[in-house]
């Protein structure tokens, strides 16, 4: 009796290893599983983040750039005028670029090689001819100005004269240039001119542009310091 309590405790016993065992295989094996399914799936993963596979000739892209995408980066000014033009300036290593696009094509071009301080730019029609023309102001000593009309296919080139006569007497400097009302206007201090009403003050002179692309002298006003 004792010999078969004895045999059925060992055959119980066996039995509990046996599925001890089996329980820690089939444990291992479905981690396993799991752990391969996971390794398998993280590349798609970050797939699905990107969203599109990756192009290696796009870390060549900021290499390859040309001229003109760099150019595209440097855009000073746009504008469209009523003939449907778009004019854009953009800024080069050693001076600027100038542009007339209509329907998406070039129609004029011209490189304008300057190392002065360019401080502004403006469009207008000075002379009123339905031409646009595209003005440079800079700053050197004095403020100059510089402007490209847009005539047919190509940029004519016109200056605002130097101060003359009258209106040179007693210059002082305190430049200021500016466009107002289609015109330009130059002011600046003056002293000690004997011709003026008051020896020291501030001076105005307004210039307006001829189709000649030449410009004079509407008035020249003197204002009290």
């Amino acid at each position: 009796m004792i010999f078969k309590k004895r045999k059925f405790k060992d055959i119980l016993f066996v039995f509990t290893l046996i599925t001890l065992v089996i329980g820690l295989v089939w444990f291992y094996y479905t981690d396993n599983q799991q752990i391969i399914e996971g390794n398998y799936q993280f590349p798609e993963m970050v797939d699905s983040l990107n969203n599109e596979p990756i192009d290696v000739n796009d870390s060549l892209i900021f290499d390859t750039l040309d001229e003109s995408d760099s150019l595209a980066n440097n855009l000073l000014l746009e504008y469209q005028d009523d003939n449907q033009i778009v004019f854009e300036v953009k800024k080069k290593q050693k001076g600027f670029v100038i542009e007339a696009r209509k329907n998406s094509k070039i129609i004029a071009s011209k490189e304008v090689e300057s190392q002065l301080e360019i401080v502004k730019f403006e469009t207008a029609d000075l002379n009123e001819d339905k031409n646009t023309e595209v003005l440079f102001f800079n700053k050197n000593k004095k403020w100059e100005m510089i402007g490209y009309e847009l005539i047919g296919n190509k940029f004519i080139s016109f200056i605002l004269p130097k101060l003359l006569g009258r209106q040179a007497m007693g210059y002082a400097g305190g430049d200021s240039l500016f466009l107002e009302n289609n015109k330009i206007k130059k002011s600046f201090r003056f002293n000690n001119d004997q011709f003026a009403l008051f020896p020291n003050g501030t001076r105005v002179c307004e210039y307006q542009m001829g189709f000649n692309r030449n410009f004079n002298l509407i008035q020249s006003l003197d204002f009290e310091k």
